[in-house]
């Protein structure tokens, strides 16, 4: 016996705005003085999704033989790449500055 699942893209398009909803909410009520760690993450976030479909594309490319689609491969690696030499040239907060979110006369 065959099962076919049909597609329902409102439902899915439904479920991918509630999470987006979700996640956009929990982004915009953080406090200001976790946001260089949001920031952190969100960063890392990107670079990840950059070398992930970097690796995609690659493998379509070689799947296809494609040749525009291995170039924007290696373009997507080397963005990714980038990315990731980013983050940590950075400026970030030292444990030596005062926390933004501390009490006022609170030592670090």
């Amino acid at each position: 016996m065959q099962d076919r699942a049909e597609l329902k893209p409102g439902r899915d398009l439904s479920i991918t705005l509630a999470i987006c909803a979700v996640a956009a909410l929990a982004i915009f009520t953080t406090p200001a003085a976790t946001f260089p760690i949001l920031h952190t993450i969100l960063n890392t976030g990107i670079a990840l999704v950059t070398v992930v479909l970097s690796l995609l594309f690659w493998d379509l490319g070689w799947r296809t033989g494609g040749t525009l689609v291995r170039f924007t491969a290696i373009l997507y690696a080397v963005v990714g790449f980038l990315l990731t030499l980013r983050r940590p040239a950075s400026p970030s907060r030292t444990s030596s500055e005062p926390d933004p979110g501390a009490p006022a006369g609170a030592s670090p």
